[in-house]
């Protein structure tokens, strides 16, 4: 998991769930008080990372996708690079992905 701080609160990106998505959790205190405030992306993503680029905060994570084996049938692989998006927060603490406006 990967911690980051915006405005009043710290948060705290995991993806500890059975279906793999990035889920968000939030504090006013760095030690204690989380509460988890939902998802950040669809299912099958996950290894959230957040970062600082050209003065926005950027989130990088990893993704699986189904392709095919030897013999054609669907198989599920992890560790595919997604773009970067953008890291919003809304007036309410909530936060969510936007496409990266200069990609």
């Amino acid at each position: 998991s990967r911690q980051a701080i915006l405005g009043d609160y710290h948060y705290i990106l995991t993806s500890i769930s059975d279906d793999y998505r990035a889920r968000v959790w939030r504090s006013r205190s760095f030690l204690e008080g989380y509460e988890e405030i939902g998802c950040l992306t669809e299912p099958y993503h996950y290894a959230p990372r957040v970062l600082s680029y050209n003065g926005h905060d950027i989130v990088l994570h990893t993704r699986w996708i189904e392709r095919p084996d030897k013999e054609g049938n669907p198989v599920w692989s992890r560790g595919y690079l997604e773009d970067p998006q953008l890291l919003v927060q809304d007036e309410d603490g909530h936060l969510s992905l936007a496409p990266y406006p200069f990609l």
